[in-house]
């Protein structure tokens, strides 16, 4: 499965109700609903931008991210999505709810993003090539629509 696929079996967003769907698993969503499994997350379109974009930029997958990992290249595309989502007002549990993670590890994220951009140049520099590659995706989109 390339990462592409990866990313659209992970968000399934909803237009008519603008919800992202995360389907987590291989069950079928009538099975991951009776279970508890399969949240509705109220969240704005850019979320499956800023994923996609950190993913590939950091070069990890969607499950490594969701994991329990805790090397270099996961806790940055961790932070990095945390920060982003937080800045484009996402719920903190909703950001929790996505990546596996607790409400208050969104909030170390957040509170941590500036001083971590300036102690380290690698995370800055991932940093801006995320929000470069963003930019790219929204300027892709408005070319097609």
């Amino acid at each position: 499965m390339t990462q592409q696929e990866q990313i659209d079996a992970f968000l399934k967003f909803d237009p008519k109700t603008r919800y992202f769907l995360l389907c987590i698993g291989n069950a079928s969503p009538a099975k991951k609903k009776r279970r508890g499994h399969l949240y509705l997350v109220d969240v704005k379109a850019m979320a499956d931008d800023i994923v996609r974009a950190t993913i590939e930029t950091c070069h990890v997958s969607i499950e490594e991210v969701m994991s329990e990992m805790r090397n270099a290249a996961v806790i940055h595309a961790r932070h990095i999505i945390f920060y982003l989502m937080c800045c484009n007002g996402y719920q903190l549990k909703a950001i929790g709810k996505l990546l596996n993670r607790d409400h208050s590890t969104v909030i170390y994220a957040r509170d941590h993003h500036a001083k971590r951009l300036e102690d380290d140049s690698y995370y800055a520099e991932l940093y801006q090539k995320v929000i470069t590659r963003i930019n790219s995706l929204k300027n892709a989109k408005t070319t097609i629509s």
